[in-house]
């Protein structure tokens, strides 16, 4: 939550100074990167294979799931952790698709909207 509420005060000081900058005469493209860096991301994340599920920490309430894909939102620069939770019988092999590496939880930076695979084999 700490993290949030920091990107929030540095998108509210990100505006004062474009509209410093544009009070002074500054370039309409300022003005722009401030919009763009505001953006939100769709991420869906999807367990191949059978027996799991994701979770997303800090818990993404406006998520949902459906065939075992959870499909968020999030906002541009937002640091999340994506946790697997195999089924018994079922253990974690590896990220896939715009994640790559074998932690579990394992953290990322959203900067795009991101599709994400949790592979799963037998034990």
């Amino acid at each position: 939550m700490q993290i949030i509420d920091t990107f929030n005060k540095l998108k509210i000081l990100t505006l004062l100074i474009i509209a410093a900058a544009l009070t002074a005469g500054g370039s309409g493209a300022i003005l722009y990167y401030a919009m763009a860096s505001s953006q939100t991301h769709t991420v869906k994340a999807q367990v191949m294979g059978v027996g799991g599920r994701i979770i997303a920490i800090p818990d993404k309430g406006t998520g949902y799931i459906q065939n075992d894909t959870l499909t968020f939102q999030v906002e541009s620069g937002v640091n999340i952790n994506l946790q697997i939770i195999p089924d018994p019988g079922w253990r974690f092999s590896s990220w896939g698709g715009d994640l790559q590496g074998n932690v579990n939880p394992i953290s990322v930076i959203v900067n795009k909207d991101m599709y994400i695979t949790a592979n799963l084999v037998p034990k």
